[in-house]
């Protein structure tokens, strides 16, 4: 569930399974920019592996996100007996637009009396 978005991150939530008296140890998340999760890939929940395998939150900032771009997201829990299936995809979930990326500063390609010409580029799509 979309919790917010910005640009470059999205808040996602779930509700936590059940457990049935053994509690869940760590969430997986993973994540693809198409509605059927191909080409999907794992978002860390946390900086190290071993702070991966100590994630129970139910709540997650997504980050380095293009903007103005579309997620589908899934989660799966694990427990000491194994891991659950991977839940059904989410809602699509959509980044926030931005404004234009920093371009590079200019720089004079010519001179005359009383013109100068001046170059640049333009600023890309960096995302």
């Amino acid at each position: 569930q979309l919790d917010s978005s910005r640009p470059f991150d999205i808040n996602i939530r779930w509700q936590e399974p059940e457990f049935y008296r053994i509690p869940v140890v760590y969430y997986l998340i993973r994540m693809a920019t198409f509605e059927d999760m191909r080409d999907c890939r794992s978002v860390p929940t946390a900086p190290t592996v071993q702070q991966q395998h100590e994630f129970r939150k139910t709540r997650l900032k997504v980050k380095g996100l293009r903007p103005n771009s579309t997620y589908w997201f899934q989660v799966c829990a694990v427990n000491q007996i194994g891991h659950s299936d991977w839940s059904t995809v989410s809602h699509a979930m959509r980044t926030m637009p931005a404004p234009p990326a920093i371009g590079e500063a200019p720089i004079v390609t010519d001179t005359e009396s009383f013109t100068m010409s001046l170059k640049w580029r333009a600023p890309g799509d960096f995302w």
